[in-house]
């Protein structure tokens, strides 16, 4: 015979779990940083893309493309976690022409390969840091991170999303987008290159239950976010 009295109890349980996680989801998305990374590219040459690789990323370099601000400066905007940080800026989408021979203990730490690492510290209040490259001076340059057009239309159904799920957004023009996802620690879980059209399936695969922050970039000098929430 079924026990009525226990089975509501298992079930009430079972609700407050799935609220108790909910919220503190919610609350580490509340705890996150607007951070923006730039560095001031004036008197360098031989480049014609500027990248940034750091703990925040895994540091891989073809997921950290820098947007040209049109003066000199570089720059993308990042939501960390308050904590420490380390990063390096970076010629072209790869490693192999990269900054760290020119820092020094002032600006960062030693990285274990005859360089220096830039360290950054994230507390609660947004942040813009600009450097010069391989350089521990600070610019003087403005970052217009503000000026960067967005991209219009962006959304994701179903949203929260239990299997697959649809990303729209707007593009006329047929140009091709990067699209990553990314986890509340910043870390890239999944990414698609060339991206043409003005939709993409996402298959949930792995991914695991928590919100998340799908981003979009193309060669227009355009970006967008929205988040996602997977149960």
């Amino acid at each position: 015979m079924l026990d009525f009295a226990n089975l509501f109890n298992s079930l009430i349980m079972k609700k407050v779990y799935t609220l108790l996680a909910f919220l503190f989801v919610a609350l580490s998305v509340q705890a996150q940083t607007s951070v923006t990374v730039a560095v001031d590219m004036t008197g360098q040459s031989g480049f014609d893309a500027v990248f940034v690789a750091g703990a925040f990323q895994n540091w891989t370099p073809g997921d950290g493309a820098l947007v040209d601000q049109g003066n000199g400066v570089w720059a993308r905007t990042y939501e960390l976690a308050p904590g420490e940080y380390q990063y390096k800026f970076g010629k072209g989408n790869d490693w192999g022409d990269n900054e760290g021979g020119g820092l020094s203990e002032a600006c960062g730490v030693d990285d274990n390969n005859g360089a220096f690492n830039r360290v950054i510290t994230v507390g609660d209040e947004p942040m813009t840091v600009v450097f010069e490259y391989d350089s521990c001076d600070e610019s003087q340059l403005p970052v217009n991170v503000n000026e960067i057009s967005t991209i219009s239309g962006v959304q994701v159904f179903p949203n929260p999303m239990v299997g697959n799920a649809m990303i729209r957004f707007e593009n006329n023009a047929n140009v091709a987008h990067d699209i990553a996802v990314s986890n509340i620690h910043g870390q890239v879980v999944r990414q698609f290159h060339g991206v043409r059209g003005n939709s993409l399936e996402l298959d949930r695969g792995n991914l695991a239950a928590g919100l998340y922050l799908v981003t979009f970039r193309n060669d227009r000098n355009e970006a967008g976010t929205v988040r996602l929430m997977v149960q």
